[in-house]
């Protein structure tokens, strides 16, 4: 059986929303729900936290995780809905989510470690799977010590 993989990534209305469900569903009461989540988040963030501890995030119970079948079946539903026509011939599959996140955040700069730590992977794994060149790297790479001055490129 493969194991788990965790990220994190910094998105506050994700976790709003991620979060108020998950209090709904463990009990945790509080008036402020629907009318200010973000308040009651901020308030009651720790609190929140540490009940949910490590809490399955595909699950509909918190006890057991969705199987495989239920995953691959919404997986090909938003791949329909977002009109992906050769879905099936580049082989998409629910982990490709995770290989497209990480190859953008390689491709926005992040360094290799800070990429490792937040999806709980090595800097070698990261470089020898996500990392792909592409045509805007490697020119600018090649003009790295230069700059563009009246549409001309001089050296720095």
């Amino acid at each position: 059986m493969r194991q788990t993989r965790k990220f994190l990534v910094k998105d506050w209305g994700f976790l709003i929303e991620a979060m108020v469900i998950a209090s709904k569903r463990l009990n945790i009461k509080s008036a402020q729900y629907d009318r200010d989540p973000e308040a009651y988040l901020k308030k009651n963030f720790d609190a929140v936290l540490n009940k949910l501890g490590d809490d399955l995030i595909f699950s509909i119970d918190g006890e057991k995780a969705i199987t495989p079948r239920v995953i691959e079946v919404h997986f090909t539903a938003v791949v329909n809905k977002a009109e992906i026509s050769n879905a099936d011939s580049r082989g998409l599959v629910p982990y490709s989510f995770r290989h497209h996140f990480i190859t953008q955040r390689v491709n926005a700069g992040l360094d290799l470690m800070t990429i490792a730590e937040m999806c709980g992977t090595s800097p070698t794994q990261i470089q020898n799977t996500y990392y792909h060149t592409t045509k805007e790297k490697m020119r600018s790479n090649a003009l790295a010590d230069y700059s563009i001055v009246d549409g001309v490129i001089v050296k720095q």
